[in-house]
């Protein structure tokens, strides 16, 4: 496979082993995938993927390096390299930020006012 990790890879809510070692995957882990709950196994190994890992929420559990070996731009726990800025301004903003982060958070907005109206 080649391209990025699609964001919207956190919809499959039920997956439990997600192997997509050795592809062409590039760009930074979803922070979505952070919500993916009943993931038990992961692979992100030998792709060239970048950034830092949104080592959080149920993320935070994918602790074994090996998770991301083979991606020489990614930083960040659980791997030794440190990222030269926090994972929050790998985001951006709405006014520079990529489409994926403004349609992502537009998204959230409207679905917050949905929900509370």
């Amino acid at each position: 496979m080649i391209g990025k990790i699609p964001q919207e890879i956190n919809q499959l809510q039920q997956l439990e082993s997600m192997d997509l070692s050795n592809n062409l995957f590039s760009g930074g882990i979803p922070l979505r995938m952070s919500s993916m709950n009943s993931l038990g196994a992961l692979n992100l190994s030998y792709n060239n993927l970048s950034g830092p890992i949104p080592f959080a929420d149920h993320m935070s559990t994918f602790d074994d390096a090996s998770t991301y070996y083979g991606n020489e731009n990614l930083c960040g726990p659980p791997l030794p390299t440190k990222c030269d800025s926090p994972i929050s301004n790998n985001v951006g903003d709405l006014r520079t930020g990529s489409p994926e982060v403004r349609q992502f958070w537009i998204s959230a907005g409207l679905g917050f006012v949905n929900g509370f109206g």
